[in-house]
């Protein structure tokens, strides 16, 4: 319920914003919706590789199928996950486009894959081993660390520097009260413009 009253509070305050001025676009309204399998297949893989790293995915697995004593809030990070699962559903066009909505997954993973390697540590002193499970928690949290970067690093590709610098240049000649027709769905230029306005091209619409 924790989970999911986070974005029900941002759709609902997007829903009353988009009432009350025109032209009544709720922006990220079309982040809503079903998708097919494969779609929600390639939001997985993401998941699996961006949002978490292989090593990070394998270890929320192995705490996930681990057995839970009886205390209060032994599950709530498998709560969390449902909720979050049932969320990525529910948005799937928007999970498919924008990798922020698997954010949430990565307490999750922490917590689950953090339980994971106390239970090999715990294996591996009852083995007589301790070393040894400290040396493969210890290579598996450098793997996770270099997995980041290789999987990360691209995301920090500037894909909107000229519609930025546009908005800016926009900003610096226009009069403060000027009412803009923007040509650009995206709305990095509107937003850098400081200026009121239209988008002309919307989803579905055709010049």
């Amino acid at each position: 319920a924790l989970t999911l009253a986070v974005p029900l509070a941002w759709y609902l305050h997007a829903y009353r914003v988009a009432r009350a001025h025109p032209p009544y676009h709720m922006f990220g309204e079309g982040g809503l919706g079903l998708v097919n399998g494969e779609t929600y297949l390639g939001i997985a893989m993401d998941g699996f590789t961006t949002a978490l790293t292989p090593v990070l995915a394998l270890a929320m697995l192995a705490g996930l199928l681990l057995p839970s004593r009886g205390r209060f809030g032994a599950h709530l990070f498998h709560w969390w996950l449902a909720g979050l699962a049932l969320f990525v559903c529910l948005a799937g066009r928007g999970s498919s486009r924008h990798q922020w909505y698997l954010l949430p997954l990565v307490p999750v993973a922490a917590a689950l894959g953090g339980r994971a390697c106390d239970a090999a540590l715990g294996l591996a002193a009852r083995l007589g081993r301790p070393r040894l499970g400290t040396a493969l928690v210890g290579l598996c949290l450098v793997a996770t660390a270099g997995m980041a970067v290789a999987y990360v690093t691209p995301m920090y590709d500037s894909r909107a520097s000229s519609l930025r610098e546009a908005g800016r240049e926009l900003r610096r000649i226009s009069p403060v009260n000027a009412l803009v027709v923007f040509t650009e769905w995206d709305p990095t230029t509107s937003y850098y413009s400081d200026r009121k306005g239209w988008h002309l091209e919307r989803p579905g619409f055709r010049r």
